[in-house]
């Protein structure tokens, strides 16, 4: 395909057009078999039954030939192929990622119709793709730009669809094959909850919400925090995991009462992740300016 857009359709010949009507096709071969008849020395009392038989004969090959093309052409295209939306790769290998970053890619969705198409939604089948149309509009016989972001934090090969939806219907579809280093990842990577007092608000808890991303279809299990120093900020705890897979987890976070602090600091706070029975960490930073 390579965004090559679909020709336009030439005029239609005199033999292609009689081969379409099947009035024009009955009257041609009449007139063949009358003048081959004509044409050999078969007796007249023998030519009414000859060229009944030939023209019965050609007429039903005729009918017999275009039903097994109708056939053929009616016969439904994929939607990656031959439908009116499609990327112009239907994969796309993006080879190994740079470790510990995210990163973007650009693919393009083609329109090869003679109108625009309304784009509708673009789905993937993992919660650690993403594909953001550039506009929303695939112009006729024209084409966009779609960023598709994943982070790097994956190991092993990797297989992602992305589905394009227009508002009539029309669909496309591609894949997305590259490698990575890490089972599991935290979006966001990093959260600053602004000012904390010791002396103004010393039990007081901030709520963060954090999603896991690249587990690859592995049952998730515990969630748990990992070892952290008595000498740390924070004082943090998980409150809940929910979601449809369990990929969203709560935590609370409060001060330390036992340690004060004072300026701009972040934390590594290690959130240990049960997958498939085998422990997973990812880290998750946090920071806080605290203030007297």
């Amino acid at each position: 395909m390579n965004g090559e857009l679909a020709p336009s359709a030439g005029p239609v010949d005199f033999p292609e057009a009689a081969f379409q009507s099947p009035w024009m096709m009955v009257a041609l071969t009449l007139i063949a078999v009358w003048l081959c008849i004509n044409a050999t020395k078969i007796s007249r009392s023998n030519q009414l039954v000859v060229g009944v038989v030939a023209s019965a004969a050609l007429i039903f090959a005729f009918l017999f030939t275009r039903s097994k093309l109708e056939v053929v052409e009616s016969r439904p295209t994929s939607r990656v192929d031959g439908g009116p939306l499609r990327f112009e790769q239907t994969e796309y290998d993006f080879g190994k990622l740079v470790e510990g970053q995210s990163e973007t890619k650009l693919v393009h969705l083609v329109n090869v119709t003679g109108h625009d198409i309304q784009l509708k939604e673009m789905r993937t089948n993992c919660v650690c793709t993403t594909a953001t149309p550039i506009e929303t509009v695939v112009p006729a016989n024209g084409k966009i730009g779609v960023n598709v972001s994943f982070s790097s934090m994956l190991e092993g090969a990797n297989r992602y669809a992305i589905k394009a939806i227009g508002l009539e219907g029309q669909e496309a579809r591609c894949e997305v094959v590259f490698k990575g280093s890490s089972p599991l990842n935290i979006a966001p990577e990093r959260h600053f909850f602004g000012a904390f007092s010791y002396s103004t608000e010393p039990t007081k808890l901030r709520v963060l919400d954090v999603e896991l991303t690249h587990f690859y279809g592995k049952a998730i299990g515990d969630v748990g925090i990992g070892p952290v120093g008595e000498d740390e900020p924070f004082s943090i705890s998980v409150a809940r995991v929910y979601g449809e897979n369990r990929q969203r987890v709560e935590l609370e976070f409060g001060l330390n009462s036992d340690v004060h602090y004072e300026g701009f600091v972040f934390q590594d706070v290690p959130l240990v992740v049960e997958l498939d029975g085998q422990p997973a960490t990812a880290f998750l930073n946090v920071g806080a300016d605290f203030v007297e």
